[in-house]
């Protein structure tokens, strides 16, 4: 099964993309935001495995966490989605 990182993925176009691809098919997925309350919920209502990360973009000293769990997950595609729209701006 292909694993698959969406990052920043709590809300919006994101979360839209991951609720859409798990009712495509089961994903085996990594879930990676900032929001720890909005990742967990969207996480168990997923059909497929899923792996969370705690994660904000913006501080780069966690950004050496950020590539381990990537790497360790073994992950195949990765689908990043910036911040933007009724959050703030592009």
């Amino acid at each position: 099964m292909e694993r698959i990182a969406f990052l920043g993925a709590s809300r919006g176009l994101g979360k839209a993309v991951v609720i859409e691809s798990d009712k495509c098919a089961p994903l085996n997925s990594l879930l990676i935001s900032r929001n720890s309350h909005l990742l967990e919920s969207l996480a168990q209502s997923l059909s497929g495995e899923t792996e969370t990360l705690i994660h904000d973009f913006a501080q780069s000293q966690d950004l050496v966490t950020l590539i381990d769990k990537l790497e360790s997950f073994n992950v195949h595609r990765i689908f990043y989605f910036a911040g933007g729209g009724p959050y703030g701006s592009f």
